[in-house]
């Protein structure tokens, strides 16, 4: 119930979901090949264990997409880890950078 209204006023109220749906529209779902070359930029890849739209194989799968360095950090979290996740997801990212 708490989820709901969180969407519903984030979401919803705030006109935000069709952007959230355009990234889903932008895809190449006519496509018969496949149209995502390598990326050659370094890159970290965060994924939530308890993510029901991006399943483990595919959080996996993704190293296959980059030719430079690419770090995959699997968080204890869900599919919505900016919102969940904030100040781990931001150390995360601070790390990364420091490496660079």
């Amino acid at each position: 119930e708490q989820q709901i209204a969180i969407f519903e006023a984030e979401f919803i109220k705030e006109n935000r979901l069709t952007t959230a749906l355009n990234w889903y529209r932008g895809f190449f779902w006519d496509k018969p090949q496949n149209p995502f070359k390598a990326i050659d930029v370094p890159t970290l890849f965060i994924w939530g264990k308890h993510d029901i739209a991006v399943t483990e194989k595919s959080a996996e799968l993704n190293s296959h997409y980059f030719k430079n360095s690419y770090e995959a950090v699997f968080m204890n979290a869900s599919h919505w880890i900016p919102y969940q996740n904030a100040p781990e997801l931001v150390q995360y990212f601070l790390e990364s950078v420091r490496k660079k």
